[in-house]
């Protein structure tokens, strides 16, 4: 039963223990100047009880614990260990020393036999240590505590040179509030503190130590001073995060107070149905992701299919719907939205098998399957057999190819093949390749983990990242010589190119330099910092004009750019659409500048509403608007401000922000699941009444569009233009020429193409009947490539 007895043995060390119960016993010996069990555990977070516990589950009599059995006279010696001797020293973040510190082995123990020791007015300090695993821990007031690497001493051993640097400690006070006013119940708040005057990054911050505040909102939160800039974010369910402005750290002193306002993020609410049967589909997962300031959100629809879920208050963000039976539904919604139908497609497998020239199964590879529609690759694993299988995929044509998995040493080149679902089973022709490896190194020579490696030869690009040294292999190449590049424009230093790499290279050397700073403000029309919402900011520009890198206000305002080569930028801000604001951009931004400064106006709109031939409001369809005049692309918007995308709502209304006021746009809508296109020519910025009627086809027409020569032509709209030049269905040809048009109406359609070096006006390719197959459309000679 628990019961503890205790006693101290004699010169001689003789010990006795008496009025013991009879059963199992853990004897445990401890002597000032020797012991016999092993040190607390290196870790430094397991308290003193549960490490006995431990000892209790799993005893090591080689160790010094040992379970005796009592039953009338029990005799156990024990043979002490000789303790080791550890010496050093304890100093602040400045190299000062900090007399009195309390420098401890392992973890505190309620009794007080943990090995202990005071700093000296030097800083210096002489401990006698258990013998074993050893991590020192130092404490001083207005220092957070430091932790020595763990390493293992020797009995009698003498260890010297112990080095425990101590961060000064700062404390921060502010409140944490709603918008609009009363407190947030359950909020938390975070702090970064360091050299870099910029704020983490978003997914950084939830790896930061949380701290509640209290039910008013106040809080006062410690930190080590690890630098000057001191950056604080306050988040809670519910609300959207908010990041102060920045503060200076005040090493021993007190920061603040920092007024950190929180808005309740909006909600989607909608329904999920099959497209098949119209029927709500219950049981599906619906979620929001692409936030990069929170982590995302979900929900599970109902038994009539509805859904309530959190959104951004004013950025776009991604939405996925997912259940058994149905093929995986994925949609942006640019702008935040309120209200929406979405539509499970049943889900159609995709079978096959990856083989070498023998006929030979390929086991251990990824077979990635891609869609125009998904914004995302599918992946599955080859099985022993080299079989695969996607078993929910939405009906239309996807693109397959295969890889070895990053690591696994094997170098298979795998064909791209084009697949119909449904259809029948795949196969995919592998053959053996080489591969490059070498090393990233920055300007000190120290390696660079975790960064893209990419080498592009003549017909195939392949990627790897590095490893913890800096170390990368990029396996699966054919004979010849590639273009190897370490890292992207925007990872903070200039991205390293090797030319002419030849496959199977295993000694390739990357050295990444630091480049260039741009450095600026976000003013609202007053010229006042916009520290309401982090938009992105982007930057174009350098001497070879193909250098595109994003960063993020912090609270202040404020926006870096580093690692850019030389050269002039435009810098502008991105994603404002939502919020009405239109930002001029800045031009002949050299690098190196500090002062740029990009100021936000209220912008103007353009408004109305999609209906069905039956005058009911269309909920699943968007309206583009396009500058007049200039060729329409929807996959390159022609610059911040010049254009807009809005989603309708649940009535059927749509809104596109962020105009240009005085403007004229071209504005287009359409809508998902077969209905068909609608528009409008020069539309003036302000317009508020537009009705837009879309017709529901069944038909579907795929095809591929080729040059004179051939040649496929990608990359431009294929579409039914009626009056006016604008689209009643239209698509963007892929890279390879291939299209796929949807809600067409029954019959013979005739099929244009806009080209932009033609204008706006499309290029007719002729007439084609969906129910004839698919369509080889030619352009004319003279509407070029």
């Amino acid at each position: 039963r628990p019961m503890e007895a205790r006693t101290r043995t004699a010169p001689s060390g003789e010990f006795r223990l008496a009025g013991l119960a009879a059963g199992r016993a853990l004897l445990e010996v401890r002597a000032k100047e020797g012991s016999a069990l092993p040190p607390p555990p290196p870790s430094g977070e397991m308290t003193a009880d549960r490490w006995r516990q431990n000892l209790l589950e799993s005893l090591d009599p080689a160790a010094g614990a040992f379970e005796v059995p009592v039953e009338g006279e029990v005799r156990r010696d024990v043979v002490l260990a000789t303790p080791a001797t550890v010496r050093g020293t304890v100093v602040d973040s400045d190299d000062i020393p900090v007399p009195g510190a309390i420098v401890r082995q392992g973890v505190r123990d309620p009794d007080g036999d943990t090995p202990v020791a005071a700093a000296m007015d030097d800083g210096t300090f002489a401990l006698t240590a258990i013998p074993g695993p050893l991590v020192l821990v130092a404490e001083a007031p207005g220092h957070s505590p430091a932790r020595s690497e763990p390493r293992e001493v020797r009995p009698g051993e003498v260890v010297a040179g112990i080095l425990l640097r101590l961060p000064r400690e700062g404390r921060v006070r502010g409140t944490v509030r709603a918008h609009g006013g009363g407190s947030v119940a359950g909020a938390l708040v975070r702090v970064a503190c360091g050299d870099d005057p910029d704020p983490p990054q978003p997914e950084q911050w939830p790896g930061l130590p949380a701290f509640p505040a209290a039910p008013d909102g106040s809080f006062e939160v410690s930190f080590p001073v690890e630098g000057p800039h001191l950056h604080v974010r306050a988040e809670a369910a519910g609300f959207e995060p908010d990041f102060g402005p920045p503060l200076e750290a005040m090493p021993g002193g007190s920061a603040g107070p920092a007024d950190l306002v929180l808005r309740p993020r909006p909600t989607l609410r909608g329904t999920v149905h099959s497209t098949a049967t119209g029927l709500p589909v219950p049981g599906a997962r619906v979620a929001v992701g692409g936030i990069d300031a929170w982590g995302g959100a979900s929900a599970v629809t109902g038994a009539g299919g509805t859904f309530e879920v959190p959104t951004p208050a004013d950025r776009g963000f991604d939405l996925d719907v997912s259940a058994d039976g149905y093929a995986r539904f994925h949609r942006y919604f640019e702008s935040p939205v309120r209200e929406t139908t979405l539509g499970l497609d049943p889900a159609t497998p995709l079978e096959g098998r990856v083989e070498d020239p023998d006929g030979v199964g390929v086991p251990g590879l990824e077979v990635v399957a891609r869609h125009e529609e998904l914004p995302y690759p599918l992946r599955r694993p080859t099985g022993p057999d080299g079989s695969f299988r996607f078993p929910s995929l939405r009906p239309g044509r996807y693109v397959l190819d295969a890889a070895s998995p990053r690591g696994n040493g094997e170098d298979w080149l795998v064909a791209k093949v084009k697949a119909d679902v449904p259809g029948p089973p795949v196969v995919l022709l592998a053959k053996r390749g080489l591969g490059i490896s070498g090393i990233l190194l920055d300007e000190e020579g120290r390696g660079l983990p975790g960064i893209p490696i990419k080498a592009t030869g003549r017909e195939v690009q392949a990627e790897a990242m590095t490893d913890a040294e800096g170390c990368f292999r990029i396996p699966g190449l054919p004979a010849g010589t590639f273009d190897v590049t370490g890292g992207y424009w925007g990872a903070g230093f200039l991205p390293p190119l090797a030319e002419g790499v030849p496959a199977g290279t295993t000694d390739l050397v990357l050295t990444a330099l630091r480049g260039e700073t741009i450095e600026g403000t976000v003013v609202d029309e007053e010229g006042r910092p916009v520290t309401a919402v982090p938009f992105r900011v982007s930057a174009i520009g350098g001497d070879d004009h193909r250098v595109v890198v994003y960063t993020r206000m912090d609270g202040a305002g404020r926006f870096r750019f580093t690692g850019l080569p030389a050269g002039a930028y435009s810098v502008h801000v991105d994603l404002t659409q939502a919020t009405g604001l239109v930002p001029s951009a800045v031009l002949d931004v050299a690098a190196g500048r500090r002062d740029v400064v990009l100021r936000l106006r209220t912008g103007s709109v353009i408004a109305g509403t999609l209906l069905d031939e039956r005058g009911r409001p269309v909920r699943d369809g968007s309206v583009i608007a396009w500058p007049a005049g200039i060729p329409f692309r929807p996959d390159r918007w022609p610059g911040s401000g010049e254009a807009g995308e809005s989603f309708v709502d649940g009535s059927g209304r749509f809104e596109v922000k962020g105009l240009l006021a005085g403007r004229s746009y071209d504005v287009i809508a359409g809508g998902t699941g077969g209905w068909s296109a609608a528009g409008a020519r020069a539309v003036p910025a302000g317009t508020e009444d537009l009705r837009f009627v879309l017709r529901k086809g069944a038909g579907r027409l795929r095809g591929t569009l080729r040059d004179a020569a051939g040649e496929p032509v990608g990359e431009v709209v294929v579409g039914i233009f009626e009056g006016a030049g604008l689209p009643a269905a239209f698509t963007s040809t892929w890279t390879d020429g291939t299209f796929e048009l949807e809600g067409l109406p029954a019959g013979p359609v005739a099929l244009s193409a806009v080209i932009p070096d033609r204008g706006p006006e499309p290029v007719p390719l002729g007439t084609f009947d969906p129910a004839a197959g698919e369509a080889s459309a030619t352009l004319p000679p003279e509407a070029g490539k």
